[in-house]
């Protein structure tokens, strides 16, 4: 699991420490930070889903968060590469234990985590975009306001599936 996860890192050409100068800058570089780790740790959970979630609702979930996750990591690319800003691309290791216990999970144990997980993750990150976009920052303020409706219906998403999967009896 963490030679996948430090290969997925690697392909994403990615290794940096983290950086920053002046007041202003260290909150942005905050911001990112954190939305780098939650952007890599949804693209690592999306991944999990599209191959171990039991429904096609399940795995078709898993492909959006790969692909609008892995948008968010490009543009956030774009802040640190204008802000000359050196940021950590790696999970801190409450994560990386979180995603081993995800991908240890099969059949209902798996969607039931992977569910929990996604909602968490997406309520955390809903509250930090919308502290973004209250930032002095333009490029995070920019971020923020066109993300957050993008995680939004991420946590809208995984709700309805949550519920839908709630309504099925199963065996």
């Amino acid at each position: 699991m963490k030679i996948l996860l430090f290969i997925s890192m690697m392909g994403l050409g990615l290794q940096f420490s983290y950086l920053a100068f002046g007041t202003e800058n260290k909150k942005t570089a905050k911001f990112v930070q954190n939305q780098v780790e939650s952007q890599i740790m949804d693209i690592e959970e999306g991944n999990l889903a599209i191959r171990y979630g039991t429904t096609p609702m399940m795995r078709d979930y898993g492909k959006w968060m790969v692909e609008d996750h892995t948008r968010m990591l490009n543009d956030l690319k774009h802040i640190v590469d204008e802000r000359n800003l050196v940021v950590l691309y790696q999970l801190c290791p409450k994560k990386v234990d979180g995603l081993s216990n995800l991908t240890e999970k099969r059949g209902n144990e798996f969607d039931e985590l992977f569910i929990k997980m996604m909602v968490s993750d997406h309520k955390r990150d809903v509250c930090y975009l919308k502290r973004g976009k209250a930032s002095k920052d333009a490029e995070v303020k920019k971020f923020s306001e066109k993300y957050l409706p993008v995680v939004e219906k991420h946590l809208d998403g995984i709700r309805s599936i949550r519920k839908s999967m709630n309504e099925v009896e199963i065996p």
